[in-house]
């Protein structure tokens, strides 16, 4: 899989892959709470916010972010895979290329948020090393501590 930033050529499947899955987890759905989506490129389009996605064969197959929310803390947002590409690691390998790009830019924690009943999600950050710190609102927060001295491959 190759992972870069989004681009007009992608933008469009990248969003359509995201709305997929929060459909898919959402009985009900309101786009007041995901303004980032009326917009992909716009709102993610400088140093503290990115949006990639990844590619196999030519075909956008999924979709990771990385917010900036401190000088030393980033947030991991819009991890999604296209279900046609669900369960062939493609998840794990763009939350590992998020983790190398942040520390890639001396960020010294990663944190993010998911929904208590997404189980699939909770799954993939605990695999991949994340801790978590509190539950509230039907939420889970999960955070990981970056080593300075290492890249971090596939989780």
């Amino acid at each position: 899989m190759r992972i870069k930033l989004v681009s007009l050529q992608t933008v469009e499947k990248a969003k359509s892959i995201i709305l997929d899955g929060l459909k898919e987890r959402f009985s009900v759905f309101d786009t007041t709470y995901n303004t980032d989506l009326q917009d992909l490129l716009m709102s993610y389009n400088g140093e503290d916010r990115k949006l990639f996605i990844g590619e196999k064969q030519g075909e956008v197959v999924c979709t990771g972010a990385l917010t900036k929310r401190s000088n030393h803390v980033v947030g991991i947002e819009r991890v999604s895979v296209d279900i046609q590409w669900r369960n062939q690691g493609f998840a794990k390998r763009m939350i590992s290329h998020l983790e190398n790009e942040a520390h890639k830019q001396s960020y010294s924690k990663l944190i993010v948020e998911t929904s208590d009943h997404w189980h699939s999600a909770i799954h993939l950050y605990k695999t991949c090393g994340y801790h978590e710190v509190q539950r509230k609102h039907n939420c889970i927060y999960f955070e990981k501590l970056l080593s300075q001295r290492r890249k971090y491959d596939e989780c």
